[in-house]
């Protein structure tokens, strides 16, 4: 039995398998520990490189479809749908990428289908395949630090995550052109035929791809022929195998073969290619430094700075690889031909050379943008990812700074990409869907500007088998203003309506000749904007029209009306009333005033209004000259929600500056600040309407016979006790009749403090004019109750086996100071107004002794006790009564300007109101009284005063003399 002696001899005889560090030196190293080791290795790498593409694929999935198409991601669909002629004829006449992507995308489409998903997807894919192409590339050429960093940063970076959001080619040009280097960099390690042949396969699709790409395949045949003289020229002393030349020549023949059918036309594009969004060298310097550091969706200022500072790591990368000293640069395979220095010098000639050959040539053709260096993508990322190595080997806190600079930028940039609306391409989807509910046969579709023609077949034909006729302009180029007036009027005799959407107004129509001659040709009754793309429409002119009440109107001093048609007088709810307006100037005006038609139900609620300058602003009211006429038209559309019944319509002019109404004047023709043009009956089956009258608030509560379908909050209104507040509330009828409702006032503790019983009918409607199934809009005008508190009140719906109340909106109230001590005053009145309100007495003249002239102001201050509580708002009309009986100046407001409506009064307090009268400039000699009492604005009865039999106060006997 051998000794313990001969064993320990044994065992310090046998090969040291731990090296001086503490780790066997690897050849050593058993294999079978070896192989469990890089295993090991090999799993880790595998699962932070999984992470990291689900990690890009969730970025580019989310929201993927949220933004509409781009003019040029329709475009795509378009090629894609039409199919290989239409692509062919594109490419060859004029777009400025080779065809190759585009077909690929016909394939795609005949499969996925042309979903705004389907076509992006296929940049999502090629996004989401380019990390882990990156992360191989950049283990070969930078170190796996560097092949991580570069890795995460493809995959967070919001320029990448923008275009994997967009049916276009530049992503797939970024993953083919990786491909190419990546094929080239194998065949470099081992120069095989097959090798050669994946490279050759790699770089022509780069090359049919996109026009850069055949950029970087020129700058990788220039970097082999400078490698292969560069070789030659050192001999024995290079390290690696030999670099075989006929091969590689011969796969470039075969390289210039394949393209040498497109070389004709990749020709003449580059002769003929102007990109539009060359603003000249340092602009475009300074747009690709922000783009390739934090893409589009940058908002704050400093976005250079961010660049510059990405840039800088980037360039200390670009300098640590060039030198191919670092030891942490990967070593190359056994037999290749390429060394530490020429892996660097091809990442960074990778990543500028393409870049600056445009950029050359763009300085005496524009042919660069930004986006178009996605050929190089992975070369910049590769450069990021070396920077943060050469920082992280140097100092590694430096390298934690070098990582956050680069990606925290980013990743804010991507939330802006993600939530703000701002950054949406168009809003053409929208658009579209606006027209396939609204437009109707008889109506045609007018459209300004021809880059929208793919988004128009994209959003609106291509999803309805009839689409209305649709007719693009201008013409010519520039715009011919006889030629386009002409062919417009041509349209408009054929068609009841024309929708007039606009695109681009300041590069194909900046004098606006076609909306100014629609404006003037037909009534415009409708306009909203989609973003950046606007949609008007116009309704004809053919429409019946009816004089309005004849007789001289003004507005103030300065506006006069000649002459007023309105048509029709009856209407289904959704069609137009027309209007039009022959304005005057009586004298100069130095400003622009604004008009507003206004169509109000019974109750003085305003369904539907427009607002806007007179002759939608062509003809501005400080250009008028004095005397000559104005024709102004406008278009209405009756809301196709409307109960039926008899509405007003009317016309307003202010001054935007300062809000000011100016007063109308008309016998018998003014109601308030409104000049009354005549009355509109709305009867009949609704019809498609060209407006758009969905509530603000969707909701689905069922009532005892209706259908609580929405309404418009008034959210953030601040109120008063007594106040009342219109909520539009719309419903669709289930039953025969609406029913009543209780509406609630809930504090914020959840105390209920009144409530009120409301009718979902109007008291102006009849029981014959409802109709089963209908959506109705109506207005509940709801009173604040006067005993509310400081605070936040909510209005809640409750009605029949409603459970659970319907919220319907929120207000702030603010009660005023009360006082409940009787004020002294100067005169004594004691007239009480029914059980409402005392009027105990005035401070002012006393009866008789006071003499006014013609233009000056009456003022005194009456002193009110409540009596009790009410629900009716009350307006107290002033009115100076001369000596021919007729009123000669007058206020009618609810008391304190409308501060203190009588719905807000609580038993036993006192208000204090001052009163202000001004008379006219022409009023005629002789005593005067001042004549005040309250009215029901709804029904126009008056307040009696106890004990006289009359419903006024005379008060203040004055005489007036020049």
């Amino acid at each position: 039995m051998p000794s313990d002696r001969s064993k320990t001899q044994r065992r310090l005889s046998a090969p040291c398998l731990v090296g001086r560090s503490g780790w066997m030196p690897s050849r050593h190293r058993p294999r079978g520990i070896m192989a469990e080791s890089h295993s090991a290795s090999d799993r880790r790498r595998l699962g932070a490189l999984v992470a990291i593409a689900l990690g890009a694929t969730a970025l580019r999935m989310h929201h993927i479809a949220y933004f509409p198409l781009s003019g040029d991601e329709a475009f795509t669909a378009v090629l894609a749908n039409r199919g290989l002629p239409a692509i062919f004829a594109a490419t060859t006449a004029g777009d400025p990428h080779p065809p190759l992507f585009y077909a690929a995308l016909v394939a795609w489409t005949r499969v996925a289908g042309d979903s705004e998903l389907a076509l992006r997807y296929v940049g999502l894919m090629t996004g989401v395949l380019l990390i882990p192409l990156t992360w191989w590339l950049g283990r070969r050429l930078v170190g796996s630090i560097g092949a991580t960093v570069a890795a995460v940063w493809l995959a967070a970076h919001p320029y990448q995550v923008w275009y994997a959001h967009e049916a276009r080619m530049y992503l797939p040009t970024a993953l083919v052109a990786a491909l190419a280097s990546a094929c080239l960099w194998r065949w470099l390690e081992r120069p095989t035929t097959g090798r050669l042949v994946a490279y050759i396969a790699a770089a022509g699709t780069t090359m049919y791809t996109h026009y850069y790409g055949t950029l970087l395949v020129a700058c990788q045949s220039l970097f082999v022929v400078g490698l292969w003289f560069w070789r030659r020229r050192l001999g024995e002393q290079t390290e690696g195998g030999r670099l075989p030349a006929r091969p590689w020549l011969l796969g470039q023949v075969a390289l210039a073969t394949l393209y040498a059918p497109w070389l004709v036309t990749a020709s003449r594009m580059i002769g003929t290619y102007n990109s539009l969004g060359w603003g000249g060298p340092i602009p475009a310097l300074k747009e690709t430094l922000v783009r390739f550091t934090v893409g589009h969706t940058w908002e704050w200022d400093g976005s250079a700075a961010v660049g510059g500072a990405v840039a800088a790591i980037a360039a200390v990368g670009a300098l640590a690889v060039a030198r191919g000293q670092p030891s942490w640069l990967p070593r190359p395979a056994a037999g290749a031909v390429v060394g530490k220095r020429q892996a660097g010098l091809y990442v960074v000639g990778w990543a500028l050379a393409p870049g600056v050959v445009g950029f050359a040539l763009s300085l005496a053709r524009p042919m660069y943008t930004p986006r178009y260096l996605m050929v190089s993508a992975v070369a910049i990322a590769l450069l990021v990812g070396a920077g943060v190595t050469a920082g992280w080997r140097w100092r590694r806190p430096a390298g934690v700074l070098f990582c956050t600079m680069s990606l925290v930028p980013g990743l804010v940039a991507l939330y802006n990409l993600y939530y703000q609306p701002t950054y949406a391409r168009s809003g053409y989807d929208r658009l579209g869907s606006y027209l396939l509910a609204h437009g109707r046969p008889g109506q045609a579709i007018v459209l300004a500007g021809w880059t929208q023609q793919d988004m128009f077949w994209y959003y609106y034909q291509r999803r309805t088998p009839e689409p209305l006729p649709s007719y693009f302009f201008p013409r010519s180029d520039p715009i011919d203003p006889a030629a386009t007036a002409e062919q417009l009027d041509n349209i408009l005799r054929q068609y009841d309506g024309i929708w007039y959407v606009e695109t681009d107004t300041q590069r194909y129509d900046p004098q606006k000749v076609m909306e100014r001659h629609l404006t003037t040709s037909d009534y415009k009754a409708f306009e909203r904007w989609f973003l950046v793309n606007r949609l008007v429409y116009y309704q004809s002119a053919n429409l019946p029209t009816e004089l309005a009440p004849a007789g001289p109107a003004r507005f103030g001093e300065a506006i006069g009306i000649t002459r007023a048609a309105v048509g029709p007088s009856s209407v289904r709810p959704g069609e137009i009333v027309a209007v039009e307006v022959e304005w005057q100037a009586l004298a100069r005006l130095d400003r622009d005033l604004k008009v507003s038609l206004l169509l109000r139900d019974p109750d003085g609620h305003t369904v539907a209004s427009v607002d806007r300058e007179p002759s939608d602003g062509f003809t501005r009211t400080s250009s008028w000259q004095v005397g000559a006429p104005v024709r102004d038209r406008i278009g209405i559309v009756v809301p196709s929600t409307v109960p039926t019944g008899t509405y007003r319509l009317g016309l307003k002019m202010y001054d935007p500056a300062t809000g000011a109404t100016l007063p109308p004047r008309a016998d018998g023709r003014v109601d308030g600040d409104v000049l009354a043009l005549g009355n509109v009956r709305v009867d009949g089956e609704p019809v498609r309407s060209v407006g758009d009258y969905a509530p603000a608030v969707r909701t689905d509560v069922s009532l005892a016979g209706a259908q609580l379908v929405g309404f418009d909050p008034v959210e953030g209104v601040d109120a008063k006790p007594g106040e009342t507040i219109d909520a539009r509330v719309y419903f669709r009828l289930t039953g025969a009749q609406p029913p009543m409702a209780t509406v609630e006032f809930v504090e914020e503790s959840g105390r209920i403090i009144g409530a009120q019983n409301v009718a979902l009918a109007p008291a102006w409607s009849t029981a014959s004019s409802w109709e089963t199934g209908r959506v109705y809009t109506v207005y509940l005008g709801l009173k604040v109750p006067a005993r509310a508190r400081s605070g936040v009140l909510t209005a809640q719906l409750r009605a029949g086996d409603l459970r659970v109340p319907a919220r319907l909106f929120s207000v702030r109230v603010t009660v005023p100071e009360r006082s409940f001590v009787a004020p002294a005053f100067e005169h004594s009145v004691d007239a009480r107004f029914g059980a409402i309100a005392l009027l105990a007495g005035y401070d002012g003249p006393p009866p008789g002794a006071m003499t006014a002239k013609p233009g000056e102001t009456v003022r005194v201050r009456l002193h009110w006790r409540a009596l009790g509580e009410t629900e009716v708002s009350f307006k107290l009309f002033v009115h100076l009564v001369g000596p021919d009986g007729q009123i000669h100046g007058q206020t009618d407001t609810p008391p304190l300007a409308g501060q203190r409506p009588t719905a807000g009064w609580v038993d036993g307090e006192w208000i204090t109101d001052p009163i202000t009268v001004t008379l006219p400039t022409d009023a005629p000699e002789g005593a005067y009284v001042l004549r005040l009492g309250f009215y029901d604005e709804r029904t126009g009865r008056r307040l009696p005063v106890d004990g006289t039999g009359r419903d006024y106060v005379d008060l203040l006997g004055f005489a007036v003399s020049r």
